[in-house]
């Protein structure tokens, strides 16, 4: 699985905090075999749903990863 995360200053009223924070909010990436764990995964607690690009799962490669 994968996380990016996004570091930033935030401001307490007594002082300065970094908070890292995910960069693309409520998805997480994950490298699996589709056919044979998606429903393991799917079991997990919170996990909703896989993203879908013209009925298939959403793939991004690996240079993409990464360079992200």
């Amino acid at each position: 699985s994968f996380l990016p995360l996004l570091s930033e200053k935030k401001k307490w009223s007594d002082r300065y905090k970094i908070i890292s924070s995910p960069l693309f909010a409520s998805y997480l990436f994950v490298k699996i075999d589709y056919h044979q764990d998606s429903i393991r995964i799917l079991q997990e607690p919170n996990s909703v749903q896989f993203v879908h690009y013209s009925g298939k799962p959403a793939t991004i490669e690996d240079e993409t990863i990464e360079m992200i």
